[in-house]
């Protein structure tokens, strides 16, 4: 039984309940690209502590060449 699908009102409702499902899709395709970028941005971040870091350690055994010497 086609209750109210069959009217042109039923069907103008669908297509406004699909065009804000596919705005809200949109939206969360927004967020899921933003929270990408955040990643590589922290994979940014994390690659700069890593380079520090070994630097650090250069500058440590550096250290205790002289210290040793």
């Amino acid at each position: 039984m086609v209750d109210g699908l069959g009217k042109i009102g039923g069907v103008g409702k669908w297509r406004m309940l699909d065009s804000g499902f596919s705005m809200l899709d949109s939206r969360f395709w927004i967020l899921d690209a933003g929270f990408s970028i955040l990643d590589a941005g922290f994979s940014i971040l994390d690659a700069g502590f890593s380079m520090l870091d070994s630097r650090f350690s250069t500058l440590d055994s550096g250290f205790s060449m002289l210290d040793g010497g």
